[in-house]
């Protein structure tokens, strides 16, 4: 078993034609509306970008809806985000800027595709083996929804509280929820704590302020240029904030760019 969830079972399976691996992701219909795994499927059917995970095949039975893809062995973002951290820092500046720029990489396309993934954080972020320089893989598109640019504003209450914008918690979004969510990730990469913390409801209420601190123990070092891409991101007005193409261009992928 590489993962266990109220929802679904990941596992390790093997093709017996190649003796290829690949992961098994099987979802209990019964707890899961079925039109919202059949919309995740279409979704991940029609996704080709090396930072997003590659559906295989699907197949079901009575019980499960089965999703096949290729297996990454080098965990997720989550887990390297805990194991880098310390009294001082988490991830080196470039490292964290290029694992950044894949994400928005992937962002880009997702919403040249009209899909917003609304639900961007360092769980559904995988690396595609356990080599330092290693292809990073977005996943889980369960919370995805279609969305074009000109559609009536989103109202689904969806999304993982440190991660979401202040206009999801008025239920009155669009992609840019993606990006705000991306500045997230960006401040705990660099960090090693998220900007806005605590139980919800202290979390949502920091969110709602915009309100949120560099400190210097924890960000000397660190660039201006971060700082600012962050401050970008974390804009509370939506219309303010990059586009994925937009953030991409930032000065601060820049500086590290051979």
């Amino acid at each position: 078993i590489l993962g266990d969830g109220h929802f679904a079972t990941v596992r390790r399976c093997i093709e017996r034609s190649t003796g290829k691996e690949f992961a098994i992701k099987s979802i209990k219909i019964a707890n899961q509306n079925a039109a919202d795994i059949k919309r995740e499927v279409s979704l991940l059917r029609t996704l080709d970008h090396p930072s997003i995970m590659k559906l295989v095949d699907v197949f079901e039975d009575d019980e499960f809806v089965h999703i096949i893809s290729e297996q990454y062995t080098g965990g997720e973002l989550f887990d390297k985000i805990i194991e880098n951290t310390t009294d001082d820092h988490c991830l080196p500046e470039s490292e964290a800027a290029r694992i950044i720029h894949s994400i928005l990489s992937a962002v880009e396309y997702l919403h040249k595709c009209n899909i917003v993934h609304r639900d961007i954080k360092p769980e559904n972020v995988l690396f595609a083996t356990k080599q330092r320089d290693s292809q990073i893989k977005l996943i889980d598109f369960g919370l995805s929804q279609i969305h074009k640019v000109g559609d009536p504003l989103m109202t689904e209450a969806v999304g993982t509280p440190y991660y979401m914008c202040p206009e999801q918690l008025t239920r009155n979004y669009d992609r840019s929820c993606d990006l705000w969510a991306i500045g997230v990730v960006t401040f705990i990469l660099l960090a090693g704590h998220p900007p806005f913390a605590g139980d919800d409801s202290e979390i949502f209420r920091a969110i709602r302020s915009g309100h949120y601190v560099y400190y210097p123990e924890r960000w000397r070092g660190i660039s201006d240029g971060a700082k600012h891409f962050v401050d970008s991101l974390l804009n509370r007005d939506p219309k303010e904030r990059p586009t994925a193409t937009e953030a991409l261009e930032h000065l601060w992928f820049h500086q590290f760019q051979r």
